[in-house]
């Protein structure tokens, strides 16, 4: 039989316990810097996905997401399109159909500025200045004696995935795990003094 014992277990058994509290700070420290960090890769490089920046809100709503921790761990990272219907849309693509109406109202260049936002829905065309008529599946707009088309009425559109978020993470992806790598050394440099 031998027997052996290990100095210093003491040591090390209380070093390991202070790991998990010691990865906990630093990871949550660290997934703030990446948060930042995508947030302004994101707005920087938007135009890159192909989307026309037409009103700039979904290209604003790149923000931090602020870290949170539950049961399940930390979160933390990029947050877009806040408060914006779209974005889900815009990133995995989507077959839109009409709510409320019997059709779908795609502007036509009377009804768009120049960004190309439509400038009124066409329950606001009168309001406008326009007075409206349905021919086939176009609706019309007169307007000083002269005739303009303004949208063109369809049953359903369907949007092509034009993904923002998922480039930025690609794009980012050694950056980020060497983000984690450094929560890590930080964390075991902490759990050691």
């Amino acid at each position: 039989m031998i027997n052996f014992s290990i100095q210093g277990k003491d040591t090390i058994a209380a070093k390991v316990k202070n790991l998990g509290p010691a990865v906990r700070r630093s990871a949550r420290k660290r997934l703030g810097i990446v948060g930042e960090h995508l947030a302004t890769y994101y707005r920087e490089h938007f135009e890159e996905s192909g989307l026309h920046v037409r009103s700039g809100d979904m290209r604003r709503s790149g923000a931090m997401m602020a870290v949170e921790e539950d049961e399940y761990g930390l979160r933390g990272g990029l947050l877009v399109g806040q408060g914006l219907p779209y974005p889900p849309v815009q990133e995995f693509g989507a077959t839109i159909t009409p709510k409320t109406a019997q059709h779908l109202a795609i502007p036509l260049d009377a009804a768009l500025t120049d960004a190309g936002v439509a400038r009124f829905s066409p329950r606001d065309a009168e309001a406008a200045g326009y007075k409206t008529f349905v021919r086939g599946k176009i609706m019309y707009g007169t307007r000083d004696g002269q005739l303009f088309p303004l949208f063109v009425l369809v049953d359903s559109v369907t949007i092509p995935a034009r993904p923002t978020v998922g480039p930025t993470r690609d794009a980012n992806r050694d950056w980020i795990e060497n983000q984690l790598h450094e929560a890590i050394n930080e964390a075991l440099k902490e759990a050691g003094e």
